[in-house]
Parts: C-alpha cells; sequence; structure tokens
C-alpha cells in the first residue's frame, strides 16, 4: 500500500480552501436572498421554544432530542441576525464548504490507499489535483442544492459536518497505530480491558434497566419506584467488581491508554467519540458512523482484511457499538419500537420502495436531470414487479460486489460501502412521510465525490497510456473543469427555483401534475394570500392526486370557514373525520365552525371529544373550551379550569397573557 501523504502544507491548504470558498459562494450566491420556506416557517420563524433557548433548554430538548444541536443553532441565527434570511443561508452554505474542506482533507489521506494506480507518486495526475476535483465535486453538485440553500436541510449537512469530521480524526488515529505498531497494540490491548469494564456495565445497565422501563411503561411500576429500583440495582452491580478488586484492575487499564505514547491515541479516540454524540443531536443519520469508521478502517488501512479488523472491534471501536445499542435497547423498553410506533407504510413496502429510490439517487449523481423539492415516487407493492425485482437485484449485485472488491479494487468498494450505510437510516425500515427527497443524499455526497476523484485519476492513467502523459493530462484537467462548472450553473439555475415559495411547488407540479403534495403547498400558500379560488383548485387537484389526504380535506374546510361558508366547510371537516377519526385539527376546527354558527353546545361537545378520544394534553382545545365557558356557556369554574390546563400545556403560546388575565379574573 501506499503510504499516507504528509499533512498539506499551509499554503496549499490555504489555496484549497480558497478555491472552494469561491466555488461556495459563485454556486449559491443566489441563493441568500430566499426567504425561509416549507419546514423553516414552522421550524424555525414560528418556533416559540427557539426565541429564548437559554431559558427554555428543557422545551429546545423535548421538541426533538435527536436535533437539539440543529435548533440551537437556529435559535443563534435568529438571536443574531433578527430572522434576515441572508444570515441563516450563508450558515448553510459555510458549513457546506467546510465539508468540502473536510472531504479534500480525506480525499487527501484516502486516494493514495484506495487507487494508488492513479493517485501515487508515480500515477497521474496526482493525489493533489485529484483531491481537489472530488472537494469540489462535492461543493457543485447540484443534488446538495435541497441541504444547503433550504434552511432545514442544514440537519443534514450539519450533521455530516460532525461525520467527516470524526472520519477525518479516526484516520490520524490509525495512522498514528501504524507509525508505532508495538505501541499501538499495547494500547489497543488497555482499551480492550477498558472496554471489558464497559460491557459489564452495558449488560447489567440492560438487564436490570429494560424490565423497568417496560413495567413503568406499563404501568405497573410507578416512575418513582421504578427510579429507587434502578439505583438500588446500579449500586449492587457497581459492589460486585469493586469487591472483588475489579476498581484496582479498572485504574491500571485506564492509566495504560491516558499516559505515556497512548495518550494522543486515547484524545483522537474521544474526539472522534465527541464528534459522533454531536453528530446524533444534530441529525439521527450521524448514528451510521460506527459503520463508516469500520468501512473506512477496512478498505483504507487494512487492504480489504476482515481478519484484520478483530482488534479494532474489540479495542477503539467498541463504544461506538455498545453505547447506541444499549440506547436502542433501552428505547424500545420505553416506546415498545425503535422508531415511530406510527409509519407511513409497512416495512417491507417501505423497503422495496426505498431500493427504486436508491437507483433514482444514483442516476440524478450521474445526470442530475429534473431536480425538485419533491419527487412523487410511488409505493412498491410487489417484489414480483419487474422494475422492483431489478431494483433489488442490482443493489443486491452492488452489495456483493462491495464485499468482493474490498481487496482488489477498493477505490469502488469503499465509496459503496459509505454510500450504502450513508442512505440507509433514510432508505431502511424506517419509513419517512416522503418516499423519496434530495436532502437525504448529503450523506452519501462524500461517497459520490470519492468515487469521481478515483474514476477520473484511473480513466487519466489509463488515456494517458495512449495517448502521452502530457495530452492525457490536458483532456483529464478539461474534463475536470468542465464537469466542476456544468455542475456548478446547474445548481446556481437550480437555485433560482428556491426563490419562491411559489416558484418551488410551481415547478414540482411542472414536472409531476399528479403530486398530491405539491398541490397541497401551493393550495396553502394561495388560502395564506386569501386567494379563495386559487386555494380551492390547488386543494381540489391534491385530493384528485390523494383521495385520502385528510390535511387537504381539512384545509379545504378552512377555505370556506374563512369565507363564512360554514356549512360547507362542516362537510370537508367531517371528511376528513371520515378518514381520521381522531384528526384533532379538523375536530377543532369544526368545534369552531359550530361556536360561529352559534351552537355553543355542539361546539364544547367537539373539543371534549378531543381530549377524552384522541389526546387529552391537546392545547387548542382546552383553549378553545375555556373560551367558550367564559363567554357564551357563561361557566366560570370550568373556564378556569381549561385555562388552567391550556396554560400548563403551553406556557409559551402567543396568547398566554390573555388566558393569565382571564385566569386571574376567575379566580379572584
Amino acid at each position: 500500500m501506499t503510504a499516507t501523504p504528509e499533512p498539506p502544507p499551509r499554503r496549499e491548504r490555504l489555496v484549497a480552501y480558497a478555491l472552494l470558498a469561491g466555488l461556495g459562494a459563485a454556486v449559491y450566491a443566489n441563493a441568500l436572498p430566499t426567504a425561509l420556506q416549507y419546514d423553516d416557517k414552522v421550524e424555525i420563524a414560528l418556533n416559540r421554544v427557539l426565541r429564548e433557548p437559554l431559558d427554555h433548554l428543557g422545551l429546545v430538548w423535548g421538541y426533538n432530542p435527536f436535533r437539539f444541536l440543529l435548533m440551537l443553532t437556529f435559535a443563534f441565527d435568529l438571536a443574531v441576525s433578527g430572522g434576515d434570511p441572508r444570515w441563516f443561508h450563508g450558515v448553510n452554505v459555510a458549513v457546506h464548504v467546510l465539508n468540502g474542506a473536510l472531504a479534500w482533507h480525506l480525499l487527501r489521506r484516502a486516494l493514495p490507499r484506495v487507487a494508488p494506480g492513479a493517485a501515487g507518486p508515480s500515477g497521474w495526475p496526482g493525489v493533489r489535483p485529484l483531491a481537489l476535483f472530488g472537494a469540489a465535486a462535492f461543493v457543485a453538485h447540484p443534488l446538495a442544492v435541497e441541504s444547503v440553500t433550504y434552511v432545514s436541510g442544514r440537519s443534514e449537512s450539519l450533521a455530516a459536518t460532525f461525520v467527516l469530521a470524526a472520519l477525518l480524526l479516526w484516520d490520524r488515529l490509525l495512522g498514528a497505530g501504524e507509525a508505532d505498531p508495538e505501541g499501538d497494540a499495547a494500547w489497543r490491548a488497555g482499551v480492550a480491558r477498558v472496554n471489558g469494564a464497559l460491557l459489564y456495565l452495558l449488560v447489567a445497565a440492560v438487564v436490570l434497566g429494560t424490565p423497568i422501563a417496560a413495567s413503568v411503561r406499563s404501568g405497573s411500576l410507578t416512575p418513582e419506584r421504578g427510579l429507587l429500583i434502578a439505583l438500588a440495582g446500579a449500586a449492587a452491580a457497581l459492589a460486585v467488581p469493586l469487591l472483588r478488586g475489579g476498581a484496582d484492575r479498572l485504574w491500571a487499564s485506564l492509566r495504560s491508554v491516558v499516559s505515556g505514547p497512548g495518550r494522543r491515541r486515547t484524545a483522537l479516540l474521544a474526539a472522534t467519540f465527541a464528534a459522533y454524540l454531536l453528530g446524533c443531536v444534530t441529525k439521527e443519520v450521524a448514528a451510521v458512523l460506527p459503520a463508516l469508521l469500520f468501512s473506512w478502517e477496512l478498505c483504507v488501512r487494512r487492504g480489504g482484511r476482515l481478519s484484520a479488523m478483530a482488534p479494532t472491534l474489540r479495542g477503539p471501536l467498541f463504544p461506538f457499538l455498545g453505547i447506541p445499542l444499549t440506547l436502542l435497547t433501552f428505547r424500545y423498553a420505553w416506546y415498545g419500537a425503535i422508531g415511530s410506533p406510527v409509519t407511513p407504510r409497512p416495512v417491507g413496502v417501505n423497503l422495496l420502495t426505498q431500493a427504486e429510490v436508491l437507483w433514482r439517487y444514483a442516476a440524478l449523481y450521474a445526470w442530475p436531470g429534473p431536480l425538485s423539492i419533491y419527487h412523487d415516487h410511488p409505493v412498491a407493492t410487489r417484489l414480483a414487479d419487474p422494475l422492483t425485482l431489478a431494483a433489488v437485484a442490482g443493489l443486491a449485485a452492488l452489495a456483493v460486489l462491495a464485499v468482493r472488491a474490498r481487496s482488489r479494487a477498493p477505490w469502488l468498494a469503499l465509496p459503496l460501502l459509505l454510500g450504502g450505510f450513508g442512505l440507509a437510516p433514510s432508505s431502511s425500515v424506517f419509513a419517512l412521510k416522503e418516499t423519496m427527497a434530495e436532502h437525504r443524499t448529503y450523506a452519501a455526497h462524500f461517497a459520490f465525490a470519492l468515487l469521481a476523484a478515483a474514476s477520473l485519476g484511473l480513466a487519466a492513467r489509463a488515456l494517458a497510456s495512449r495517448v502521452g502523459r502530457a495530452t492525457g493530462g490536458r483532456l483529464a484537467l478539461a474534463a475536470s473543469l468542465a464537469l466542476v462548472a456544468a455542475w456548478g450553473v446547474r445548481g446556481h439555475a437550480y437555485n433560482r427555483a428556491w426563490a419562491t415559495e411559489e416558484s418551488l411547488w410551481r415547478r414540482a407540479v411542472d414536472l409531476n401534475p399528479a403530486a398530491g403534495e405539491a398541490w397541497y403547498q401551493l393550495g396553502d400558500l394561495a388560502r395564506w394570500r386569501r386567494d379563495w379560488s386559487g386555494a380551492e383548485h390547488a386543494y381540489r387537484e391534491c385530493l384528485q392526486a390523494r383521495p385520502d389526504y385528510v390535511a387537504a380535506w381539512n384545509n379545504l374546510g378552512l377555505v370556506f370557514a374563512l369565507q363564512e361558508r360554514y356549512d360547507e366547510a362542516a362537510k370537508h371537516f367531517q371528511r376528513a373525520l371520515g378518514i381520521q377519526p381522531c384528526y384533532t385539527q379538523a375536530l377543532n376546527n369544526l368545534g369552531k365552525v359550530y361556536a360561529a354558527k352559534g351552537q355553543h353546545t355542539d361546539a364544547a361537545f367537539v373539543h371534549q371529544q378531543v381530549l377524552k378520544a384522541c389526546d387529552p394534553t391537546n392545547y387548542l382545545a382546552e383553549r378553545l373550551l375555556g373560551d367558550l365557558y367564559y363567554g357564551p356557556l357563561a361557566d366560570p369554574t370550568r373556564a378556569l379550569d381549561h385555562y388552567q390546563r391550556a396554560y400548563h400545556l403551553d406556557p409559551l403560546f402567543p396568547q398566554t397573557e390573555v388566558i393569565k388575565a382571564r385566569m386571574l379574573e376567575l379566580s379572584w
């Protein structure tokens, strides 16, 4: 194997950073004025927990613990910019360029080993231009636009920052081991001994904690009693090894890995794990990092030899596997499911559908044709369907190829492994709302950059043997510049579609007139503009494509309610409830229609049904019941009760001051 190149000199780093920053600015300059769109409005602009995050860290965590760090970055943006979208987009572009720089460093370290024929000392064009081309491909390819221009897409790009940083730290850790094989063996032995203690703690936690968590969830054990039992069990589990002298052995093992020559390796391992944790609280996709670390070491450092990976699995990689698996076990015991217990499609159907979607992602990398915020890929229900069968067979063939090529063609195996594992969270048993979304490809963006750089290098080497090194070099350089320019121009043009929500969703409808979600979004835009005829047309187009879309039935009812056409509104709310009886938005809207018609008792009954049969923590139902009993139904005791419950459920609601004033009035 070719040795890893020396760290790039300062001048080379600065030139690479400047070129990547300039390329990012050129591609995304027209995205800076773009307003916050789609989920940005809910997740950022209207998200009350972001207004004073330091005072409400618990609410920020409760909003989405797996995106806690992401939400804090949005809160920081709001505090600094006052909501100016140019700041949000500037941060997103900066994150993307930073990822391009991390990709450049990783390519410089990987290419000499996975594609030595193209990037080695005797090859052409060599590691430097190939690494720069791969990083430029990372920055310029238009499939990244949705993760950069769409502010909420920062979840993907920022999580990728921590994943790429972890890969770089991991490779430095492996390089330190290669430079000192004897010291590395001793260090790994010490880490394995520490992992033995960690394994004991994790097994004890699962054995003791899982049944307690399941009992609390089922209601057979109160949380307070469960906590006491858990603390007692933890004390007993710790006492056993302590009484048998385990503390001395553990301390000796810890000293062996945090002192002497192994200190630097331990620091790199700790930094890698910290990056892993930060990625996991940015977006869940970072949880695949252990598989990426394994694939990187296997292909880049171990020559594809699986037998050489055993010390890594017992040693530095163990915490990355053992701790998440323990947490997933607890999650299953607590929630009864690893993912969401309610999914938009069955597991088997989702797997078949994603087998087709993965090929569409690959096609968009190869030829970034019609890009859109919404790809209405149909659900695949039968393996016997020729397209589905071909997609599944093709993926199986790629998996076999990746495994078999890990030694002979690591330049191909590594991108396949990194890309496959990167896309796995959104293309697996965990079904997401949309069957396909461009921002999900960002997790595989580095794999694409690596494959593009290695392929260009090998093609240039083959071309040089035919037409000469100088001519082949000029042709390869021209091809690389043409590709980067074409990708950049395409991305810059795609940014224009994001200029307004109208243009964004019109593009989706133009590309696929049967895209129900796109019509739904156009209906919302028209409704907010009070364009009633336009909203009604868009919602009806949506329902023609998706007759069971309850939100569209509900919003169509809102169009009539806002025009005071209450009977028509009620019919559409009832159509939504006929599909989903506990769709609380439609229930509350139906109650408001009854109240507007003067049927106050009927309105109160509907809101009470929300709380009794559907959602006992529904803020709006409590608030509306408080209004009804405060006003037309004239029952101060019930009004105070419902207002107090509403305030307890959501103390940050914009009309909290009104509720507080009425509670004060009613309690005196």
